[in-house]
Order: C-alpha cells, then sequence, then structure tokens
C-alpha cells in the first residue's frame, strides 16, 4: 500500500471540521431567519438593524454553508488543498472551531497532507 493511498489522521479531522462548519453556518442562516420573523423588540433593535442583521446572516450563512460542503467533498488535487486552507482560514473567525481550525493549520503544510494532495 502507497503512503499516498492511506487517509491522514489530518484530512480526517478536516472532514470533522467541514461538518462542524455546516452546522455552524446552517445555525447562522436559522437566526437570520429568526431577525427576521421575530418583532425586533424582542432583540433590543431597531426594525432596520434587525433586518440588516436578518438579511446579512440569511445570506453569508448558506454560502458559506456551500463552501464548506464543496470542501467536504474536493478531491484530492492541489486546487483541493487551497480551497481546504481558505476555509481553515474561516473556520479561525468563529470563537467556537478555532482551536480546531489552528491545530489543522499546523499540520496541514505536513509532507503526509501534501503527498495526500499530490503537491510535491
Amino acid at each position: 500500500m502507497n503512503s499516498t493511498d492511506a487517509t491522514p489522521k489530518t484530512i480526517r479531522r478536516f472532514r470533522l471540521f467541514c461538518i462542524l462548519l455546516c452546522i455552524l453556518y446552517f445555525i447562522v442562516t436559522c437566526v437570520g431567519i429568526v431577525a427576521l420573523t421575530v418583532p425586533p423588540e424582542k432583540f433590543s433593535l431597531d426594525k432596520t438593524s434587525a433586518t440588516l442583521f436578518g438579511v446579512l446572516f440569511v445570506f453569508i450563512g448558506p454560502l458559506f454553508f456551500f463552501f464548506a460542503f464543496v470542501g467536504l467533498h474536493m478531491p484530492k488535487r492541489p486546487g483541493a488543498w487551497t480551497f481546504n486552507r481558505f476555509l481553515l482560514f474561516l473556520g479561525i473567525s468563529s470563537i467556537i472551531l478555532m482551536p480546531l481550525a489552528l491545530m489543522l493549520l499546523t499540520a496541514w503544510v505536513k509532507p503526509d497532507v501534501l503527498a495526500w494532495y499530490r503537491i510535491e
């Protein structure tokens, strides 16, 4: 068995990270929908702020969910390594996923991950 055939632990952890990122951005989308449907007084916001907040979350949530979902299913190619690295940087913006994203970023440039993505 070739060393590039086995899936490195870092890749398995990255897949878990993508699943968590999908869950996070699904929740962001739901919060945006709630912000648009619930009266703004419940959030102690004026109508304009609640609408802007809701629209922003409803736009960004599905977009980033899509990115994370695509990253989960990317093939073993150098371009996928770059796209998935972008997802790791995106994960740093979330305090919940920051520790996992930083751990994965440090392992992302190791030879076993590079070999798995066929980067020389």
